[in-house]
């Protein structure tokens, strides 16, 4: 004879947690330090050297950070128009930047003097590199062209066309320094070999292409434009997957120090953070203004948005100070230390343990259950305070089919007790289903007879205008979500 087996549980979905790992650790960085410019904020660039300042380029400057402050240390103002892109060199000891007339400036970090000015561009130079051996600038410009110059003799090395509109986006193979990525505002991302200058690969991202990044580990390409982000294969050259969370034109992208982590920003406003693993949204924080630049700092302190109003955002977080002390081992009871396990009586002998029996203790309602009592387990399980017990016995009796001849043998008082609990969770979202079920079998057997009782016609009156107000409430959620998506859908 089997053991007896408690009463499952009626199993319902896990609400999620009120705060994940991953929102706990975003709302770690403190309450944001604003900083306001004159213009528009295009780009932000940390410096791979620690202790990792960062430069912030608005209008006709380039300001360098202090990320311990969070002040400005430096400022780069010789620039007879608008800056463009200042980046750092692997070094940090040095920074380039574009101009509106075309003009590509290197400037020293240290005495802010002008190292290099190439010239050569006919249109406004939004895109500036360094190329990984620090000997060549990569630089990309309103005049359709990629050029490339070198550092030492300040002449221009090579100069690639084939975009059909403004180039705004580019960046340098990680592993591969000869390969050159560009991306336009003609829809499309080029592959460049500079060892013969020519053409290898072109990608078409569908919208105007805001900004580019490629992975480490070189397989992988990220390009933004439109309201989408995308990710592509460059040893298949084939689309992997978008991400099209965003209401707007996605304006820039930046991937964490640790390679696992991918951040888009947004005219919408919205920063959204991907893991990298699966591309799953793990995080997202909402912005005043447009959202034209982000940088996010080497040693994850400092997450920094710039807006199309000039204001700088600097949210930042202190270093973890104590490393988490490793789980103390395990310390076993006294009882358990002195039982000793029993020894073969020969050396080839074999004990085999005794299964230790566990005693099950059943509840009032499940030996009633067992004794095919069921009205009287409904009714245990009724006044208890627990309402997931009575739905396990109501779903049970349903399963077995015996609800029915159950509520059927049902007096005055039986009838208002089942009434009085159906009215306390009849528009429960995780019990009114099975709740519904009840209540409609009450109705089918006891219909003709409650006007009988005035306080079953109450209860009846009271869970009709329960079932009335959730209906109303259901037609005004389906109103407002309607109301919403029509907002959102709005560019």
């Amino acid at each position: 004879m089997q053991p007896p087996k408690p009463l499952e549980f009626v199993q319902f979905p896990k609400t999620p947690a009120s705060i994940t790992p991953e929102a706990k650790f975003w709302k770690s960085f403190k309450f944001p330090i604003l900083v306001g410019h004159p213009g528009a904020i295009t780009a932000i660039d940390f410096n791979p050297v620690s202790p990792h300042s960062f430069a912030v380029t608005s209008s006709g400057q380039v300001e360098i950070f202090d990320p311990h402050t969070n002040e400005v240390a430096s400022t780069f103002t010789k620039f007879k128009s608008k800056a463009y892109s200042a980046r750092y060199r692997n070094d940090g000891k040095a920074i380039v930047a574009g101009t509106t007339e075309g003009l590509v400036r290197v400037f020293d970090t240290k005495t802010r003097s002008v190292l290099r000015d190439f010239h050569g561009h006919r249109g406004a130079t939004r895109v500036t590199r360094f190329s990984r051996d620090n000997l060549t600038v990569m630089s990309g410009s309103d005049d359709m062209t990629l050029r490339a110059w070198d550092l030492m003799t300040a002449q221009q090395l090579s100069s690639m066309t084939g975009h059909k509109d403004y180039i705004r986006a580019g960046c340098i193979h990680p592993s591969t320094p000869d390969i050159w990525a560009s991306g336009s505002y003609d829809h499309t991302v080029k592959l460049w070999d500079m060892r013969s200058n020519t053409e290898t690969t072109t990608l078409n991202h569908g919208a105007p292409v805001e900004d580019l990044l490629i992975f480490p580990s070189g397989g992988i390409l990220v390009s933004a434009g439109g309201e989408n982000v995308k990710i592509w294969d460059l040893f298949k050259n084939t689309l992997l997957t978008t991400l099209d969370g965003h209401q707007k034109t996605v304006t820039s992208l930046y991937v964490d120090n640790n390679r696992s982590t991918l951040f888009s920003a947004s005219l919408d406003h919205g920063l959204r953070v991907y893991g990298l693993q699966n591309y799953q949204l793990l995080h997202t924080v909402k912005y005043p203004a447009p959202i034209m630049a982000i940088g996010y700092s080497p040693g994850a302190t400092h997450l920094v948005v710039g807006m199309a109003d000039g204001m700088l955002s600097i949210r930042h977080r202190d270093r973890p100070t104590k490393v988490d002390a490793p789980p103390k081992e395990a310390h076993f009871t006294d009882d358990i230390q002195q039982k000793k396990p029993e020894r073969p009586q020969r050396e080839h002998d074999i004990i085999v343990p005794k299964p230790q029996k566990k005693k099950i203790q059943l509840k009032s309602h499940e030996r009633s259950l067992r004794k095919f009592e069921f009205k009287a387990a409904l009714f245990v399980a009724l006044q208890g305070d627990k309402p997931r017990v009575t739905l396990s016995v109501i779903s049970e009796l349903l399963d077995r089919q015996e609800l029915d001849i159950t509520l059927g043998q049902l007096d005055e008082p039986d009838l208002v007790t089942i009434l009085e609990w159906v009215a306390q969770y009849i528009t429960h979202a995780s019990y009114a289903e099975t709740v519904m079920i009840l209540y409609e079998m009450l109705l089918d057997s006891y219909s003709s007879v409650c006007g009988q009782s005035a306080r079953a016609i109450e209860l009846v009156e009271q869970i009709t205008q329960k079932l009335q107000a959730e209906v109303l409430l259901q037609k005004e959620m389906e109103e407002t979500a309607g109301i919403l998506d029509l907002i959102f859908s709005q560019k």
